[in-house]
C-alpha cells in the first residue's frame, strides 16, 4: 500500500512540475487536442490508469465525494448528454472541414469523462494524503516552487536567445522543445516561458503567483528573501510577455493579496522591492536594444477593448459568433464540441478580415473555429442549462473555500494558502472570458482539494 501511494505521489509530484508546459506538448494539435496539450496530463492519466486497475482487481476502496459540490458536476455532464439529445439529428448529418460533427461530439464527450475520473482519482489521493497525516500543502507548494525554477531557469535562456541575441541560447531551447515534441511557435519580443504562447504562460502564473506571495509573507527571512527573488522574477517575465489579457489579470491578484495581507507589513515592502526590480531591469533591457518603447508598450491595453488587427479581430469575432449562437440556441446549446461547425454562419461580416477566421471558418480543410472564451463556448454549447451547472461547481468550490478559511482548526499558514485558492479562481473566473481555460488543472485541483478537505474538516465534524 505504501509503494502505491509513493507512485501516485510521484505522479501528483509530476503533474504539478509539469504546469510550466501548457499547450506545448505536440502544440496542442494531438488526438486530444488542448488537454493532450498539457504536460500535467500525462502524469495525471497514468497515475489515474494504475488506481483505476487497482480498483477493479484488486478492490481497492474508492472514495465518492458526498458534499454538494459535487452534485453539479454530475449535472454538467447531464446536460452535456441533454445537448446531445435535443441536437441529435443534426449532429448525426453534419460534416464540416472533412469532420463528422458525431465524431467531434464523441471525442469532446470522452475527453469530459476522462476529465472527471481524473477528478476521482485527484480526491481520492488528497484524501490519502490527508489521512496518512502528510502536509498536502506543504507536498503542493514544493513541488509548485520547483516548477517556477523550471519556468524561470527556461525563461533566462529564451531571454537571452529571444531578447539579447545570443545565439547560443537557441540551441538550449531547441533542446527543451524536443524533451515535450513541441515545434516552437514562438512570437518576437513576447516571453512566454515554456507555454505554447504568453497567454498560455499567464494562465500558468495566476496558478502559482498566489502561493509565492504566501510564502514570501510566512516563511523565514532566508526563505522570504529567495521567494522575494523568484517572485519578482515571474512578475518581470509577466511584463515581457506584453499581454494584453495578463497584465490586468496578474494586477486584480496582487491587489486582492495586498488586501488581504494588509496588516503584514513585509509583503508592502517586498512588493515594493519587486517594483522597483521590475523597473531597474526594464531600463536594462531598453539600454540593450530591446525593442519596445512606452507607446507600444501602453498600445498593449488600449487594444483590450479595440477590434484592430489580427488577433483582435478574430477573438471578437468569435466572441460574438458564440453570442449569436446561444441567442439562437439558448436552453440546450448546439452541442458539446460544435462550436466550430456552427462559428462560420454567425461570425460577424468584418470578422472574415481575419485569417485566421478565413483558415478555420471556410470548409475548405483545416481545424475548427475555436471558441476563445470559456463562457462563449458554454454558452453556445451546452446553453444555459449546461453555464449553469458549470457555474455551480465553481460556486460552492469557493463557499467551501471560504468555510474551510473560517475553520480554526485549520492552522494559519493552511488558510493563507486557501485564500490564494480564492485569489487563483478570480483570476480564472476572469480569464474566462479571453480564454478556453476549461481544462486548466490549477482550478480542477482546487476544486478536488476542497472536495477532500470539506470531508476532512467539515463534513466529519
Amino acid at each position: 500500500m505504501m509503494m502505491s501511494f509513493r507512485f501516485h505521489k510521484a505522479m501528483m509530484a509530476l503533474a504539478i512540475l509539469f504546469l510550466p508546459i501548457w499547450g506545448s506538448v505536440m502544440d496542442g494539435r494531438g488526438p486530444l487536442g488542448s488537454l493532450g496539450g498539457l504536460a500535467s496530463f500525462y502524469p495525471l492519466l497514468l497515475g489515474c490508469f494504475i488506481w483505476s486497475i487497482q480498483a477493479v482487481f484488486f478492490q481497492r476502496k474508492i472514495y465518492f465525494p458526498k458534499n454538494v459540490g459535487t452534485y453539479p458536476v454530475l449535472l454538467f455532464l447531464l446536460a452535456i448528454i441533454i445537448s446531445f439529445i435535443v441536437n441529435i439529428q443534426e449532429i448525426w448529418t453534419m460534416n464540416f472541414n472533412g469532420a463528422p460533427a458525431s465524431t467531434r461530439f464523441f471525442i469532446q464527450f470522452g475527453t469530459m469523462l476522462m476529465l472527471m475520473l481524473i477528478l476521482l482519482y485527484m480526491t481520492n489521493f488528497f484524501k490519502a494524503a490527508l489521512n496518512s497525516g502528510q502536509d498536502i500543502f506543504a507536498f503542493i507548494n514544493r513541488y509548485m516552487t520547483l516548477s517556477v525554477c523550471i519556468s524561470v531557469v527556461y525563461s533566462f535562456f529564451e531571454i537571452g536567445a529571444h531578447f539579447l541575441g545570443i545565439t547560443a541560447f537557441e540551441s538550449v531551447l531547441s533542446i527543451f522543445q524536443l524533451l515535450y515534441l513541441s515545434g516552437g511557435g514562438y512570437q518576437s519580443f513576447r516571453l512566454q516561458s515554456l507555454a505554447y504562447e504568453p497567454s498560455f504562460f499567464i494562465q500558468y502564473v495566476v496558478i502559482v503567483l498566489p502561493w509565492l506571495v504566501v510564502n514570501i509573507v510566512y516563511s523565514s527571512k532566508k526563505r522570504k528573501i529567495f521567494y522575494l527573488i523568484l517572485t519578482a522574477i515571474v512578475c518581470l517575465m509577466v511584463f515581457l510577455t506584453f499581454s494584453r489579457s495578463g497584465y490586468p489579470i496578474i494586477l486584480l491578484e496582487i491587489i486582492m493579496l495586498l488586501f488581504f495581507f494588509r496588516k503584514k507589513i513585509s509583503i508592502v515592502k517586498g512588493m515594493i522591492l519587486i517594483c522597483m526590480f521590475i523597473g531597474a531591469l526594464s531600463l536594462l533591457f531598453a539600454s540593450v536594444g530591446l525593442e519596445y518603447d512606452l507607446d507600444s508598450f501602453l498600445h498593449v491595453f488600449d487594444t483590450i477593448f479595440i477590434i484592430e488587427g489580427v488577433s483582435n479581430i478574430t477573438r471578437w469575432a468569435s466572441q460574438l459568433a458564440g453570442w449569436y449562437i446561444f441567442l439562437d440556441y439558448p436552453i440546450t446549446g448546439v452541442g458539446w464540441g460544435l462550436f466550430g461547425f456552427y462559428a462560420p454562419d454567425y461570425f460577424p461580416s468584418w470578422g472574415w478580415a481575419s485569417p485566421e477566421i478565413q483558415m478555420t471558418g471556410l470548409n475548405g480543410g483545416g481545424r475548427l473555429s475555436p471558441p476563445f472564451g470559456l463562457y462563449t463556448r458554454l454558452l453556445s454549447e451546452v446553453g444555459a442549462v449546461g453555464f449553469a451547472c458549470f457555474m455551480l461547481i465553481f460556486f460552492y468550490t469557493t463557499k467551501n473555500l471560504y468555510a474551510l478559511i473560517n475553520n480554526k482548526k485549520i492552522c494559519e499558514l493552511h488558510r493563507a494558502f486557501l485564500f490564494a485558492c480564492v485569489v487563483f479562481l478570480t483570476a480564472f473566473f476572469v480569464l474566462g472570458f479571453t480564454s478556453d481555460n476549461l481544462y486548466d488543472w490549477g482550478a480542477w485541483g482546487v476544486v478536488t482539494l476542497v472536495w477532500a478537505l470539506t470531508n476532512r474538516y467539515i463534513q466529519e465534524n
